[in-house]
């Protein structure tokens, strides 16, 4: 009998705890979003929220969706995405992540859509289910394929349905001016590219390659060539990444930069095993030369997808 009412008191105990746990959070994220509301602060403390359970957390970060507040609606973005970065090895969570971003995609602030598509171009196409997809090229068909980002998201989900329409976009005529490499025409191909188009692959590259404006090439382009995440994309970043050239300085006021930091950060986040996290082009001698040594022991490259 004693036995029994210890096991009682045992159970309650616990379902008191997950009770309060989950007010917890619950309070937490409303007590930090009434703050951003009073302009008290300016982002939420998201390190001890994703401390609680994730998936609880997410679900109910869905009240936000429709918050009059674009401060609101962007750290709860930001939270979300702290959410999917918590939880590489759970796809349902990746997957609602990558839904919601798409949804916000169409929000008529640009603080909101535009945080929305940089951040989708990070996942890989296995976040993006059947749902997801039919959202895409829905907001692609209603905008015409006018909208860069959005087609170089088609590239990232992979929708080999939307070839057709990509290649409608593009010309093959070289790119010369680093204008050139802002348009749709140029998103396609990288889009194309991403998806396997050899031919696209190369264009890409080339173009890269022949452009002139050396400083362009390397802060901005190199990204692009990490977005392809195809083997020649790779190898052409190596060798910058093996190169100690400096860029050309804009004055004498600001520091040289070495060109291998731009490719170094391009290759963190297009490489599985990567033994350098991604910083943002901020990278130690220690850093480049273990990312050298590495890259030039790999028999085989594991790229993200």
């Amino acid at each position: 009998m004693m036995i029994k009412k210890i096991l009682t008191c045992i159970m309650f105990s616990a379902l008191g705890s997950t009770i309060l746990f989950c007010q917890d959070f619950k309070n937490d994220v409303s007590k930090q979003v009434e703050a951003i509301r009073k302009k008290q602060i300016s982002m939420l403390n998201t390190r001890p929220l994703l401390t609680y359970d994730n998936k609880k957390l997410l679900k109910y970060l869905k009240n936000y969706d429709s918050d009059t507040g674009v401060l609101v609606r962007f750290n709860i973005q930001i939270l979300e995405y702290g959410i999917a970065l918590n939880n590489p090895s759970d796809p349902e969570v990746k997957k609602d992540v990558v839904r919601r971003f798409i949804t916000a995609l169409k929000d008529k602030s640009p603080l909101i859509s535009q945080h929305a598509a940089k951040k989708l171009l990070t996942f890989s196409c296995n976040d993006f289910d059947k749902k997801s997809i039919a959202m895409i090229n829905e907001i692609a068909s209603n905008e015409k394929f006018s909208n860069k980002e959005i087609i170089l998201i088609i590239g990232v989900a992979d929708i080999q349905s939307q070839k057709k329409n990509l290649t409608a976009l593009i010309n093959n005529e070289p790119i010369t001016t680093g204008r050139g490499f802002h348009t749709t025409n140029w998103a396609a191909h990288l889009a194309l590219a991403r998806m396997g188009s050899n031919e696209d692959i190369d264009f890409c590259i080339k173009n890269v390659s022949n452009l002139k404006d050396s400083v362009n090439k390397v802060t901005t382009l190199l990204n692009d060539i990490g977005y392809i995440r195809r083997e020649p994309a790779i190898f052409y970043l190596k060798k910058y990444l093996d190169s100690d050239a400096f860029l050309t300085k804009a004055s004498s006021d600001v520091p040289a930069v070495k060109s291998c930091q731009y490719a170094l950060d391009a290759l963190t986040q297009m490489l599985e095993d990567f033994p350098v996290k991604g910083t943002g082009a901020c990278y130690s001698r220690k850093d480049i030369e273990l990312a050298r040594t590495w890259m030039n022991s790999q028999k085989k490259y594991k790229i993200k997808r």
